[in-house]
C-alpha cells in the first residue's frame, strides 16, 4: 500500500505540471483503487471525461467502481458510453454489456438485464457468465425453461472461456463504435 500512496503523489504533482494530460489522472486513479480510495479514483475518472468526453477507460473505471459502491443508475450510464466508445473489441464489448446486465439486475430490471446478458453472449458465445447470469435473470422473471437452457449451456462450456484479447485504443477522436460492432 506505502507503494500506492508515493504513485498517488507522484501522479498528483505530474498532474500540477501537466493538467490536462489524461494519462496522469488515469494511472492515479488506477493507483487509487489500490488503497479502495474509490471517491478520489472516481473524481480522477470524472476529470478525464471532461478532459476527454469519449474516454473509454474511464467511462468504463469509473462504471466499475459505481458499481462495486451499488451506484447501478449511474454504473448503467457510464457503461453505456464505455460501450459506445469501446475500440473494435467484440471481447471487451462483452464484457461491458456483462457488466452493465449485472447493475440493471442490482436494480432488479431483469428484462434491460437479461437484454445486456444476450448482447454480451452475441458477442462472445463463449462467456459462461453471462449464461449463468442471464439464467438468474430469468428465474427472476419466472421463465425456469429460459434459466434451465442457459445452465445447460453454461455447464457444456469448458472452463476458461471468459478471456479474450483486449485491444487498447485511442479516444483521441470521439467516435461512436458501437456502430461498427455488429
Amino acid at each position: 500500500m506505502g507503494n500506492a500512496q508515493s504513485e498517488i503523489t507522484d501522479y498528483t504533482k505530474a498532474i500540477q505540471l501537466q493538467p490536462t494530460e489524461t494519462s496522469h489522472y488515469l494511472n492515479r486513479a488506477a493507483s487509487r483503487r489500490k488503497v479502495n480510495d474509490y471517491a478520489g479514483a472516481i473524481a480522477d475518472y470524472t476529470q478525464i471525461i471532461q478532459l476527454e468526453p469519449c474516454n473509454f477507460w474511464a467511462h468504463q473505471g469509473r462504471a466499475d467502481l459505481r458499481a462495486a459502491l451499488k451506484e447501478y443508475a449511474s454504473a448503467i450510464a457510464d457503461y453505456s458510453q464505455a460501450i459506445k466508445f469501446v475500440p473494435h473489441s467484440q471481447w471487451l464489448a462483452s464484457a461491458l454489456y456483462l457488466q452493465r446486465g449485472i447493475a440493471h439486475a442490482g436494480l432488479k430490471e431483469y428484462a434491460s438485464a437479461i437484454a445486456d446478458y444476450s448482447q454480451a453472449i452475441q458477442r462472445n458465445p463463449k462467456l459462461k457468465a453471462a449464461y449463468l447470469k442471464r439464467a438468474t435473470a430469468f428465474e427472476q422473471l419466472g421463465d425456469t425453461k429460459g434459466a434451465k437452457g442457459d445452465r445447460q449451456k453454461a455447464a457444456s462450456l469448458p472452463e476458461g472461456q471468459n478471456t479474450g484479447e483486449i485491444i487498447y485504443g485511442s479516444s483521441a477522436q470521439c467516435i461512436d463504435s458501437s456502430k461498427s460492432l455488429p
